[in-house]
């Protein structure tokens, strides 16, 4: 792992279960950070610290997180830094001084496109997220919510933890078996791993394209006719496909093409799956120079 860099994982119980997939950013052997999201990872990273020679600290009550994505978010955030930008490559990481506070910057995001994550001391907070709303406002940037983002996060199919999957499940069996190593140990839940990996997934995450207007809820059930597979797990009306997608988790799997049915209410919708990610599969937006 390089310095200034950052790394997707996830973060595993000893069943082989998924703790948190999230963001570790490297800033050197000595100082790390794991970014992640609404699971137990700190309690987790606490029990594991025990009897090794490792401090862990949470940052939680410390920092503020502010995202800027999209087309033009790096010519925005050139504006306001010095750093420049276009020599930070995918998934890097530094320290800037940006709108008077001192952050530390990440060129990640929640939504496959080029953008940058900004961790924000508390104390800056306010006049940071202020100023950053002006300069965004004036190149005709909107401010955006969850719901927005997670638009965004369907279309290129990134999972959110404690929605399309979570404890109960192993990296393989949602599409994440490629973080599974042969080569590098010992890690937690290694062998239970890495058994899974050399095995047919029990379960696995599938992408359906809806042929009409009707977007189905979480939890609506999967079906291959009277054969129940599974639940939706995530689902939107896609505005770059011009119809509703949504991602399932059902047991066994179902290969791109395959003709499945969705219990939306009181209706039967016959969805199609298709390839993951649904929108910029080789990711061009997010990696472009």
């Amino acid at each position: 792992m390089k310095d200034g860099m950052c790394y997707y994982s996830v973060l595993c119980h000893d069943h082989g279960g998924i703790v948190e997939d999230g963001i570790i950013a490297k800033f050197s052997d000595e100082r790390l950070w794991w970014i992640g999201g609404p699971g137990s990872a700190e309690e987790w990273l606490y029990a594991k610290s025990i009897g090794r020679n490792v401090k862990i600290e949470s940052f939680n009550d410390r920092i503020h997180v502010a995202s800027i994505q999209g087309p033009k978010s790096r010519e925005i955030l050139q504006s306001v830094t010095k750093s420049d930008l276009s020599a930070v490559p995918f998934f890097g990481l530094f320290v800037s001084e940006v709108c008077g506070a001192e952050v530390t910057i990440s060129r990640t995001g929640y939504t496959a496109e080029l953008g940058y994550d900004i961790y924000v001391p508390v104390a800056a907070g306010a006049a940071f997220f202020e100023a950053l709303r002006t300069i965004v406002e004036a190149a005709d940037g909107k401010l955006c919510g969850s719901r927005s983002l997670g638009i965004r996060r369907v279309e290129a199919s990134i999972l959110n933890f404690g929605q399309d999957f979570d404890w109960q499940h192993n990296p393989v069996e949602v599409g994440l078996g490629w973080m599974v190593s042969e080569t590098k140990a010992p890690w937690c839940a290694g062998d239970i791993l890495l058994a899974a990996k050399k095995q047919k997934p029990a379960r696995s995450v599938i992408g359906l394209r809806f042929s009409g207007d009707e977007i189905p809820l979480i939890g609506d059930t999967v079906r291959l006719g009277d054969q129940i597979l599974g639940k939706v797990t995530s689902a939107i009306g896609s505005p770059a496909l011009g119809c509703p997608i949504a991602m399932s988790l059902i047991e066994g799997n179902a290969e791109p093409g395959t003709k499945l049915l969705v219990e939306a209410g009181e209706n039967v919708l016959e969805v199609e799956v298709v390839a993951m990610p649904f929108f910029d599969p080789e990711r061009k937006l997010s990696r472009v120079k």
